[in-house]
């Protein structure tokens, strides 16, 4: 049997960390959690815009296509500075449950659309100054769904436009930003088509990709 010395002699091999140890543990943990976390939530955010954009997708779709067949077919090719951008953006509204609206010119920051309006000059594939601009959008035709989007017309003045719009998925929730959670769409005769230019680049892993059939997978 061990004697009491070789009892303390044992107890001593089996010593904790140190506090030195301890922190250093700590510093590496609190390291990889601040480079690997943010990176978490970036792609989850990314994945539930993703999933938003496809619902509003859906929903645009199958307001149109109703719109149409009350119509007695299409509402024409897509064109722009005419009166038929209204009848194809009102189709959509009309089918969809709205709770408020903006008419041209009134200021729909705030109201129907985010706050400081969406994008950054001169940052956005094929985005003319005139539809990034702050001035341009303040003044758009717009809505609010009960879902919480912003949806928005390309208007020139309270009759004509252009056949393409927006689609604010969240609203007035960051990051605002095209190809973010503002997505652009296009009118055409009986469909509602996704489109990469008008401000619409699309950015995956950081990187700007003009192609929205990812979005789709």
């Amino acid at each position: 049997m061990p004697d009491n010395k070789e009892l303390v002699g044992m107890k001593n091999d089996h010593t904790g960390f140190t506090l030195a140890e301890v922190l250093l543990t700590l510093l590496i943990i609190g390291v990889i959690s601040s480079i690997v976390i943010p990176s978490i939530i970036q792609n989850t955010q990314k994945a539930e815009f993703r999933v938003m954009i496809k619902k509003e997708y859906g929903i645009a779709q199958s307001a149109y296509n109703l719109a149409a067949a009350e119509n007695g077919g299409g509402f024409g090719a897509f064109a722009y500075g005419n009166t038929s951008s209204y009848t194809k953006f009102n189709a959509i509204k009309s089918k969809m449950n709205v709770i408020k609206s903006c008419d041209y010119g009134i200021g729909s920051f705030g109201n129907c659309w985010a706050s400081g309006g969406v994008g950054k000059p001169g940052t956005a594939t094929g985005c003319q100054s005139n539809v990034n601009s702050s001035t341009s959008q303040g003044n758009n035709a717009s809505f609010v769904a009960a879902d919480g989007s912003f949806w928005m017309l390309y208007s020139y003045s309270l009759t004509t436009g252009g056949d393409w719009g927006y689609i604010d998925v969240n609203g007035n929730k960051g990051p605002n930003d095209w190809g973010e959670d503002v997505f652009g769409f296009v009118m055409n005769d009986r469909t509602i088509d996704f489109t990469n230019s008008i401000c619409s680049e699309v950015k995956r892993d950081g990187t700007v990709i003009a192609d929205y059939r990812y979005l789709f997978k």
